[in-house]
């Protein structure tokens, strides 16, 4: 039998929702078969019925009808539709956020109930308009829709759903307000952004910012702006558009607490907000009641189970703890004794099908009686409860590993990174303190490279796709200093126990980096730089220029490539800004100094081109957080030139000010 597709062909009215489509006027029943053009079906075998009345060659009247097709004695096709009057209009008259005017346009004849309990309804007719007055019963919480039953003569009841005109906007999920003003970004699929201007020229957009303890503190460095789409005095825009650029911004931060605010905006006003996170629930521990609680409890695709993981020892195993509530959807873990006690920290997750289900907390630590401010040992940093200390004392930890000359502290210590990124498999990096805080240490990050197994390497190379740096900001000293460490410390193990140690410390590091080319475009002549230095003797200057010049190079692909789909200014004129900031009297900002090789980096024009499309509202959906990888690792570089910018673009403002008003 051959496949056919049917449909109906006509004046769609979309201003009404319905369970079934809505036609001004009467369509006609298109079929569509295999290799042959869609062609309309013979009225003829086209037959229509209201319900409980018998089959008809056409309709003769307005309402829900339902249709079908009948050819040789076999049901083709059946199905149900509402007709409405031919040039039908429906305009919303906004009036306050709570009260509003709906205009039927050629709707002589029709009868109208309104079915919704929290709305008031009165209703006028005049020249051939019907104009329903609607008033929220609760003016704090007017609803998204109203439900209305429409009825001509002589027709069957047809029920629509119609926006309520009220004035104002805010956030739908499925037709009805949210209930939480929190959201994770894997359950925007039905979330709306929807707003009722009070006339024509008015126009609405969302703001979103990222929010984290770890974001520059410079205006709008991670922000975006879209518009709502406009239909009328209707204003709508689905979040699902914008889950790219919300994964992208939550992808800038390695903070635990990041998080997208997205505002309802119009030219003057500031509406609904709401909050997007990386994930639905988040994990509180509450010591009173010994136990972990989601919050706030949702439902998980599959079972789910909490993990206790210590984050400070390697001697410890795991702890499963007893979920209570429904598998699917617990609601808390009861901590046991030796957790509540416990002077070391352990990480509590959440897991279930697709991995980490809800934001992860840390449970117990040493309080601040450690001294912070002495170099503390990775464990002992680790140890500590609270996060800003922790996060210090981490990369200061960090540091002291990578100066270290005791041999066997050292091998101590990284057998401990080793174990501790073992233990941690599977949680989010921006859990961790420790993956979190080895790209803010690039020598460590490089040595912990050569010094993991060979199993985890694949996990430190993805690194820079889950927090934010770069590889390629990397300086080549610290890729020289590190091979050398690790070809030196392997050339004593294998001496006296092979034949040419050299040659296969040779090798082994560079069979590192090579793997590291498969994951980050533009290591290839980082490996060519190594494979040289490995030779033996000292490479030509020219040499180095080359290779100077091919990092820069791809260096500045690297930058092209995260800002090629933003609309930003031209490179020269990037590069004229560049040269006006660099004068002399920008000295009075502390740090700047135009002579340093810090403010000549090839990326300067990065944080000026950001404050000037901030500066001047110039569309930028990706840039200013993409660029939180070149700000990486050099943080006071990237704030200073994007507040010297904004300095110099306000100067600039007002001397253009004062010249008109002169």
């Amino acid at each position: 039998m051959v496949e056919e597709d049917y449909w109906l062909s006509g004046d769609r009215f979309y201003s009404f929702a319905s369970t079934y489509p809505l036609f001004c006027g009467h369509p006609r029943l298109i079929v569509s078969k295999a290799e042959a053009p869609p062609r309309a079906v013979p009225l003829g075998e086209v037959s229509w019925r209201s319900a409980g009345a018998d089959w008809q060659s056409l309709p003769d009247a307005l309402g829900s009808w339902e249709v079908r097709h009948v050819h040789g004695g076999v049901l083709r096709h059946h199905g149900r539709l509402g007709l409405l009057p031919d040039a039908l209009s429906l305009a919303v008259e906004p009036t306050s956020e709570s009260e509003g005017h709906l205009v039927l346009g050629n709707g002589q004849g029709v009868g109208i109930a309104c079915d919704a309990n929290g709305t008031d309804i009165e209703v006028e007719r005049a020249a051939g308009q019907v104009r329903m007055r609607l008033t929220a019963v609760d003016a704090f919480n007017p609803p998204a829709d109203v439900a209305l039953r429409l009825r001509w003569p002589g027709a069957r009841e047809l029920r629509v759903w119609a926006p309520f005109p009220g004035a104002g906007a805010r956030f739908l999920k499925n037709g009805e307000p949210l209930a939480d003003n929190t959201i994770a970004v894997d359950d925007l699929y039905g979330v709306r952004a929807t707003a009722m201007s009070t006339d024509e020229t008015q126009r609405f957009w969302i703001d979103g910012e990222l929010k984290a303890e770890d974001v520059a503190s410079v205006k709008r460095v991670a922000h975006f702006r879209l518009a709502l789409r406009k239909a009328g005095v209707r204003h709508e825009l689905a979040l699902v558009e914008v889950d790219s650029t919300l994964r992208l911004l939550l992808g800038a931060s390695a903070a635990q607490d990041a998080r997208v605010s997205i505002r309802i905006v119009d030219a003057e006003h500031e509406y609904e907000a709401l909050e997007v996170r990386r994930f639905a629930a988040v994990l509180k521990h509450d010591p009173g009641m010994e136990s972990v609680l989601v919050h706030p409890p949702v439902e998980h695709p599959g079972v789910t189970t909490f993990e206790a993981l210590p984050i400070s020892r390697t001697d410890i195993e795991p702890i499963t703890l007893t979920p209570v509530g429904a598998p699917d959807a617990p609601v808390c873990a009861r901590l046991p004794d030796e957790l509540s006690s416990s002077d070391e920290p352990w990480l509590v997750v959440l897991r279930g099908d697709g991995g980490i289900r809800a934001e992860p907390t840390v449970v117990g630590g040493r309080s601040s009686h450690l001294d912070t401010d002495a170099i503390l040992s990775l464990s002992e940093a680790l140890a500590l409860a609270n996060a800003t200390d922790r996060a210090r004392a981490v990369e200061a930890a960090l540091a002291h590993m990578v100066a270290e000359e005791d041999q066997s502290r050292q091998e101590s210590d990284w057998a401990f990174v080793n174990e501790m990124l073992h233990c941690l498999e599977g949680v989010p990096s921006s859990a961790s303190d420790l993956v979190s805080a080895l790209p803010r240490c690039p020598q460590a990050l490089v040595r912990c490279l050569f010094g993991v197994d060979p199993g985890l390497r694949t996990r430190i190379w993805q690194l820079d796709d889950e927090l934010p740096f770069s590889w390629l900001l990397i300086k080549r000293l610290i890729w020289r200093t590190e091979v050398r460490t690790a070809f030196d410390a392997m050339c004593r193990e294998l001496r006296g126990v092979v034949e040419e140690p050299e040659r296969l410390a040779s090798e082994h590091v560079l069979a590192v980096l090579e793997e590291g080319t498969k994951h980050i475009g533009g290591l290839d002549t980082l490996v060519t730089d190594i494979e040289a230095m490995l030779e033996g003797g000292e490479l030509s200057g020219d040499f180095v220029q080359l290779v100077r010049e091919e990092r820069d190079r791809q260096r500045q692909q690297h930058v092209q490539l995260l800002v090629s789909e933003d609309r930003w200014p031209p490179g020269y004129t990037r590069q004229d800004w560049s040269e006006v900031l660099r004068e002399p009297r920008l000295l009075k900002f502390g740090g700047w100094d135009p002579e340093s090789y810090r403010w000549r980096q090839p990326t300067f024009d990065t944080p000026v081109a950001a404050a000037w499309c901030c500066f001047a509202s110039v569309p930028t959906p990706q840039t200013p957080f993409l660029v939180k990888r070149m700000r990486a690792h050099e943080p006071g570089w990237f704030d200073i030139a994007y507040r010297a910018a904004w300095y110099e673009l306000a100067c600039i403002q007002d001397r253009a000010r004062k010249n008109r008003n002169d």
